[in-house]
Order: structure tokens, then sequence, then C-alpha cells
């Protein structure tokens, strides 16, 4: 099997990435007492026929050990816009500050996507509708593969 580059586009920077990296989108919006709140999307392989609960509850050990007093502040199935998941929100401590994070994970197509938004922990609930309202503006296209298949077209590797 031969892996090539993929090239990872973010309005007018775009970059090859080898094979094996996980290509990320961020998007970041204004200084808040000394802190940028920011919407990270990543995406990567998941297990054949995984939910996206279960790929939230196969994430949860590494996100537990990676961080500094993680602490789960609710979880549970999520639908914003035309987009349906595993919203996760939690809080942990970044260089000695409270950050909190509203993680959304969402599989389709075969394909996890992760999408987080980070903010101080004392402003999530000042930040959740707009956290809330980027999710809901989340649009997922099918991969290239699946629209030459839907459109009765051969895929050639």
């Amino acid at each position: 099997m031969t892996t090539r580059n993929r090239t990872l586009k973010l309005e007018d920077v775009s970059f090859e990435l080898p094979a094996s990296w996980t290509g990320q989108v961020l998007a970041s919006g204004p200084i808040e007492d000394g802190f940028r709140p920011n919407l990270v999307a990543v995406v990567g392989a998941c297990i054949d026929g995984e939910t996206a609960t279960e790929f939230a509850q196969r994430m949860l050990p590494e996100l537990k050990r990676t961080t500094v007093e993680y602490r789960l502040v609710r979880e549970g199935p999520a639908i914003f816009g035309q987009v349906s998941g595993f919203l996760r929100e939690h809080t942990f401590l970044h260089e000695g500050v409270r950050v909190g994070q509203m993680q959304l994970y969402v599989v389709k197509n075969g394909q996890a996507r992760t999408f987080t938004f980070t903010h101080l922990a004392t402003k999530m609930n000042a930040a959740r509708p707009q956290a809330e309202a980027l999710f809901a503006s989340l649009r997922l296209a099918a991969p290239a593969e699946e629209l030459l298949k839907s459109a009765g077209r051969q895929v050639r590797a």
C-alpha cells in the first residue's frame, strides 16, 4: 500500500503533512484575561463500527493521564445543528491555570473527529453559547471516495 502526504489548508495557508501525521484546524478568539479561547479540530482513525460514545470513552484514560488535576464536569450524547456525537466537558490545570474544555466527539464515514473548545475555566459558563454555536455550525463532508461511490463512479487506488 502506498501512503501519500495530505495537504492541510486553512484560509491562505497550506502545507503537506506526512502520512503518519494527524491534520488539525485551529481557530482562536480575542485574548480575555491573558488567555486566547480556541477551537481545535482533529481527525483520526477509529475502530470499525465504533460509535462516538465508544471513541470518547476510549480516549478518556489518555486524557486523564496527560493532564494535571483532571476534573470531569459532565458528559453525554449531544446534538448541535446537523452534527450528533458525544460531548465531554472537563477542566484541568495548564501551567498553573485551570482551563475548561468542551470536547465534541463525532464518528462519521469511518473517521473520528474531536472538536475541542478551550477557555479559562472561570469563563466557560459565559463562553458556552459561543462554543455551542461553533459546534452547531460544523459541516462534515463525506470523503471524496464516498462521494464518488454514491455518484456511481469507480474509485481507483
